[in-house]
């Protein structure tokens, strides 16, 4: 079904921004670019009766998405490892090698909060900006009006 001149209009005007909001959701969810990064040092050496071998690397992955400054709450996906390797030989006989090798790793993920493996959705996803007059509005896809249109401010009122 195509779009009539009037809404078109009303879209792009912005003068009613609660039944024809404007929004570029590209820019509004996405930043400009994510950083990703990988440091990686190991050292190795020994004689010809022991060697050894030990690394460590650091990665990580910067989030993509838009989120508000919070110091409560940091909302942002993301994602960081750490992993350490360790390798000793030892030449005990001629025909006899003693091998230890060690290695660990640690990594820390940050991901969009889940309960129950159904994402929770507290805000109208078509206005994230909230209605204009500040009301919680009823509308067809909820006629209970459980839907909270300011989101923000119900953010601030209930410390999340």
């Amino acid at each position: 079904m195509p779009i009539s001149d009037y809404a078109r209009q009303m879209y792009l005007s912005g003068r009613d921004p609660d039944l024809y909001p404007n929004v570029d959701w590209v820019n509004t969810i996405f930043k400009d670019l994510a950083m990703t990064g990988r440091v990686h040092a190991s050292v190795t050496g020994g004689s010809p009766k022991i060697r050894y071998y030990v690394s460590a690397s650091y990665y990580t992955e910067g989030g993509m998405f838009n989120v508000a400054d919070n110091d409560r709450y940091d909302a942002q996906m993301n994602y960081n490892k750490f992993s350490f390797r360790s390798n000793i030989d030892i030449n005990i006989t001629k025909s006899t090698q003693l091998g230890l090798s060690l290695s660990h790793a640690v990594y820390h993920q940050e991901r969009a909060m889940y309960e129950h493996e159904r994402p929770i959705r507290l805000y109208d996803v078509r206005n994230p900006r909230g209605y204009a007059d500040r009301i919680f509005q009823r509308h067809a896809g909820d006629p209970a009006g459980v839907g909270l249109g300011q989101p923000l401010q119900h953010a601030e009122q209930h410390r999340i």
